[in-house]
C-alpha cells in the first residue's frame, strides 16, 4: 500500500535536488537534501524487492492449491471408478488376480450404476488359450504326424514367400507387359492406340502419362473381339507357325507367329487373372497389392488369417478378402491350372478341390480322392479348412495355422494314397515340402 506514494516521494525529491537549486534562505541545506532522497530511494528500493519476493510466495501457494484440488478430484475419480467395479478402496488386489490361470472366471462385474443390472453376469466362454485344439494334436498323434507337421508347415510357409507368390506375380507382369505391346502394334491404324483396362489394378506397373490419358483403355471382351477382327485361328495359325515351308516366306509367317501369341497371350491373361479374382469380392487392386506384400514379407510373416493390411493409406475392413482368404484361393487356382494342361479359361474344376458347407460329404468310398473342406463359407473373419480324405474328415489346427495344416495334410495324403498324383495333376515338386 504505501510502495507507490513512497516511489512518487522519492521520484520528486530526485527531480527537486537535480534540477532545483536551492536559495540561501532556504529551509533544506543541499547535503540534507541529498542525505533524504538516498534515503527515500534505498526505501523504495527495499519495498520493491519485498513486494516481489512476497507475490511470488502466493504464486507459489497458488500452484500447491491447484495440484492439492487435482489430486483430490483423481481420487474422488478413482474412488467412484472403484466404486462402479464393485471393488472398495481398502481392498488389496492380490497378485494371483494380475496372472491368467486356470481358475479364473471370465465375467463382467454388474455396475450398481445401471437402472435395470443384468440378473446374471456376462460369462465368456473361452478358452484359456483358444489357438490350441486338442482334438487336432490327437489326430496328429495318432497319424504319426505329430513331430512333422510343424516343420511341414514352415516349409509351407517358405514356399508361398519365396517361391509361389514371386512366380505369380512376375508372370502376371510379364503377361501383361507383352498383351500391352501387341495391343500397341495391332491398333496402329485405330484413332488411338489400346492398352489392357486391368493394367491400371496394379500400383506397381508403371504406366506413361500418355498411356493414362490418352490411350483406350480396353476390357478382355474387347480384346477378344480384336483378336477375332485380325483373323485369328489358333489351331490353323499355329500349323502355319509351325510349318517348315513358311519358315522362309517372312510376312505370312510373321503374321501367323502375331496371332498365335496373341492368342496365348490372351488365354494366360484371363488364367492369371483367376488368381486375383477371390469369389465374393471385387477388389482385385487390393488382392495383387496384398499378394506382393506377403510374398515380400520373411516366410509370411505379414500373415495374418482373419484380417489382411492397408491399401492406400484405408485399413482393412470386413469388405476386404483375409489373408487365408488370399492364399487359400491361389493355391486352389494353381490345383485347377495343373489339371487343365491346355489352359482353357472356361475350365473349372473347383468343385473337385473343395467342398463348402453344407454340400455333402459324398458317402461313397472313394479311398484315394481328397477335397478341402470349409466350415464356414459364409465367414468374412476367416476361413476354417479340413480335410476329407476317402470318408474320413482330418482335424486342423486353427489360427493362423489352419491353412497350412490342411495344405500339409492334403500333401500327406496325395503322397501316400494317390500316388503323387492330384486327379490328373503330378505333384512331385510340391511333395517336397513334406519330405
Amino acid at each position: 500500500m504505501l510502495l507507490g506514494p513512497l516511489s512518487l516521494i522519492t521520484v520528486i525529491l530526485i527531480l527537486d535536488y537535480c534540477y532545483v537549486a536551492p536559495t540561501e534562505d532556504s529551509m533544506f541545506s543541499n547535503n540534507l537534501l541529498a542525505l533524504v532522497t538516498t534515503g527515500c530511494l534505498v526505501m523504495t528500493t527495499y519495498s520493491v524487492y519485498k513486494y516481489i519476493q512476497f507475490d511470488s510466495e502466493i504464486h507459489k501457494l497458488r500452484n500447491n492449491d491447484l495440484v492439492s484440488e487435482q489430486k483430490r478430484r483423481n481420487i474422488e475419480k478413482s474412488k467412484e471408478l472403484l466404486k462402479r467395479a464393485g471393488i472398495n478402496s481398502t481392498q488389496k488386489i492380490s497378485k494371483s488376480t494380475v496372472s491368467i490361470h486356470e481358475n479364473y472366471r471370465q465375467s463382467y462385474p454388474i455396475y450398481e450404476n445401471f437402472t435395470s443390472p443384468p440378473s446374471q453376469p456376462l460369462k465368456l466362454n473361452l478358452k484359456t488359450f483358444d489357438y490350441v485344439d486338442d482334438v487336432a494334436e490327437e489326430f496328429m498323434k495318432s497319424k504319426g504326424l505329430d513331430k512333422k507337421i510343424r516343420k511341414w508347415m514352415q516349409n509351407i510357409k517358405l514356399w508361398y514367400s519365396k517361391q509361389f507368390l514371386p512366380l505369380i506375380l512376375e508372370n502376371y507382369e510379364t503377361n501383361l507387359k507383352n498383351l500391352n505391346s501387341l495391343l500397341k502394334e495391332c491398333t496402329r491404324d485405330k484413332d488411338r492406340s489400346w492398352i489392357y483396362a486391368g493394367t491400371f489394378d496394379d500400383d506397381s506397373i508403371s504406366v506413361s502419362y500418355e498411356e493414362s490419358m490418352y490411350f483406350r483403355r480396353a476390357p478382355m471382351k474387347d480384346v477378344q473381339e480384336l483378336a477375332i477382327e485380325k483373323g485369328c485361328n489358333y489351331a490353323e495359325d499355329l500349323e502355319k507357325a509351325n510349318s517348315h515351308s513358311l519358315r522362309n516366306q517372312g510376312p505370312e509367317y510373321q503374321q501367323a507367329m502375331m496371332r498365335v501369341n496373341f492368342v496365348n497371350l490372351i488365354k494366360q491373361r484371363m488364367l492369371f487373372e483367376k488368381y486375383f479374382d477371390v469369389p465374393g469380392y471385387n477388389c482385385k487392386g487390393y488382392v495383387i497389392q496384398r499378394l506382393r506384400t506377403l510374398g515380400k514379407s520373411t516366410c509370411l510373416s505379414e500373415y495374418t488369417s482373419n484380417s489382411g493390411g492397408f491399401y492406400r493409406a484405408d485399413v482393412w475392413t470386413a469388405k476386404k478378402p483375409t489373408d487365408s482368404h488370399l492364399l487359400s484361393h491361389v493355391f486352389f487356382c494353381l490345383l485347377n491350372n495343373g489339371n487343365n494342361p491346355t489352359f482353357t479359361p472356361d475350365k473349372d474344376l473347383f468343385a473337385d478341390i473343395i467342398i463348402n458347407y453344407p454340400r455333402m460329404i459324398p458317402n461313397e468310398d472313394h479311398p484315394h480322392r481328397i477335397w478341402f473342406y470349409q466350415k464356414n463359407p459364409e465367414s468374412a473373419s476367416e476361413p476354417h479348412f479340413e480335410i476329407v480324405s476317402g470318408r474320413e474328415v482330418w482335424p486342423t489346427f486353427k489360427g493362423n495355422d489352419n491353412l497350412f495344416c490342411a495344405i500339409a495334410l492334403f500333401l500327406h495324403h496325395v503322397k501316400t494314397k494317390s500316388q503323387g498324383y492330384f486327379l490328373h495333376m503330378n505333384c512331385s515338386e510340391l511333395l517336397e515340402l513334406i519330405v
